[in-house]
């Protein structure tokens, strides 16, 4: 039995082609400016807050929950808003956890982010969650283990991250 050749690989772009791509501006998405701008305002206005109110690590830390607002485009409005309540206190938990990490040897904190990837991972995959999916959540507990908060406890510092969640 004679099987037809696979077919031949697509012809590769020449140099000169790629960086003519690469200069093209292709036009947006349908919603993603308006993706962009709710994303910016998220992640911008705890920064301020947090430089208002002389504390701008505060707001640092805040934004990290403003990740939040990257999640959910597109689901109708009860089920995104639930959505959105659970991936704010996700990340608050996650970066908690970390702080509270941040004091033992790496070779605890590699296996124990290893596990938080792979529950993440799981959890994002049975509940359908797409992008960015659970990559942010362990950015977030990564992040928690080398933030220099040691004048707060990692409730506090969850509380923070939590309220830069809800204003997202």
């Amino acid at each position: 039995m004679n099987l037809p050749p696979p077919p031949a690989p697509p012809p590769r772009p020449s140099v000169r082609q790629m960086l003519g791509e690469m200069r093209q501006v292709r036009p947006l998405p349908p919603q993603r400016g308006a993706f962009a701008v709710r994303a910016g305002l998220a992640m911008g206005v705890p920064i301020l807050a947090g430089w208002l109110a002389g504390e701008p690590a505060a707001g640092m830390m805040a934004t990290i929950g403003g990740f939040t607002s990257l999640y959910g485009s597109g689901r109708p409005y009860g089920a995104r808003a639930l959505m959105l309540a659970v991936v704010a206190s996700a990340f608050a938990a996650a970066v908690a956890f970390g702080l509270w990490l941040e004091h033992l040897s790496w070779l605890v904190v590699v296996p124990v982010l290893s596990m938080v990837a792979m529950l993440a991972a799981w959890l994002c995959s049975a509940t359908r969650t797409g992008p960015p999916g659970a990559y942010l959540f362990v950015l977030a507990c990564a992040a928690g283990t080398a933030i220099p908060a040691d004048h707060l406890t990692p409730l506090q510092a969850g509380a923070r991250v939590l309220g830069g969640g809800a204003f997202a």
